[in-house]
């Protein structure tokens, strides 16, 4: 009974392994038959990378700077633009802060900066830095270096985007706009918080594309002094979507 028994166990295993090679060779015939799904999606756009360096930039060669930075694969360049440079240090009577031919402005240094960057095949990206005095909403103070106004700050980034819009004559065309540098930097911006630099991220965005649609601004991903990234409110999660053609970096 015993050896019975094992013959049994011996068959039944023997007929289990047959029926498993059978379905196994099935499910290899169907696999071989099965009909391979391809999906086509449209090509990724290239890399497009960008440099900054102020110092040399606007050193005293920044032609040979330039040409350079384009040899190494950049396409972009951050230019800090001096508002306090351009602006005049005191308003005079008249000055329209949002017209760029108002009198007070000087955009010469500027230009010839940006007409040297694009004759080595760059796109500048415009950033406003510095406040003139009378355009604080925060004073500086001790290491603290202030904020400025927004309505004061929208003027000048429309009188920036007007300027380079395309109809000053042997003035280029510029689209790519940018504010601040350092925003979690009290030596850059006091106070330094979130909704600080949303409201002038606002100003610059809204300001620019009034003057043209197709303008471009770029927000930076502020972070506190110890790494963690400044909390944005709802509406500077919207910075990058609803202000039309916004780009966060």
């Amino acid at each position: 009974m015993r050896v019975r028994g094992l013959w049994s166990y011996v068959a039944v295993a023997t007929g289990f392994v047959c029926a498993s090679l059978l379905a196994g060779g099935a499910f290899a015939g169907t696999a071989r038959n099965a009909q391979v799904r391809t999906y086509s999606t449209r090509p990724t756009r290239p890399l497009r990378t960008a440099l900054l360096d102020p110092h040399t930039f606007s050193g005293s060669d920044p032609t040979t700077a330039f040409t350079m930075a384009r040899q190494t694969g950049a396409t972009y360049l951050r230019l800090q633009v001096g508002w306090q440079t351009i602006a005049p240090v005191v308003q005079p009577e008249g000055f329209i802060a949002s017209d760029p031919a108002s009198p007070g402005y000087s955009w010469n240094t500027l230009d010839t900066t940006v007409e040297a960057a694009e004759s080595a095949g760059l796109t500048p990206i415009l950033d406003i830095v510095a406040p003139p005095s009378w355009a604080y909403k925060t004073q500086p103070e001790g290491v603290n270096a202030g904020s400025p106004d927004v309505k004061a700050l929208g003027d000048f980034a429309t009188a920036l985007a007007t300027h380079y819009d395309g109809l000053t004559p042997g003035v280029p065309v510029e689209h790519v706009f940018q504010v601040w540098n350092e925003v979690n930097n009290s030596l850059d911006l006091s106070p330094a918080s979130a909704s600080t630099y949303r409201a002038m991220v606002n100003a610059v965005a809204d300001s620019v594309h009034a003057v043209d649609p197709m303008n471009r601004s770029v927000t930076r991903r502020a972070r506190n002094n110890s790494g963690t990234r400044l909390r944005r409110s709802r509406s500077c999660a919207r910075c990058s979507a609803s202000r039309r053609g916004s780009i966060l970096t």
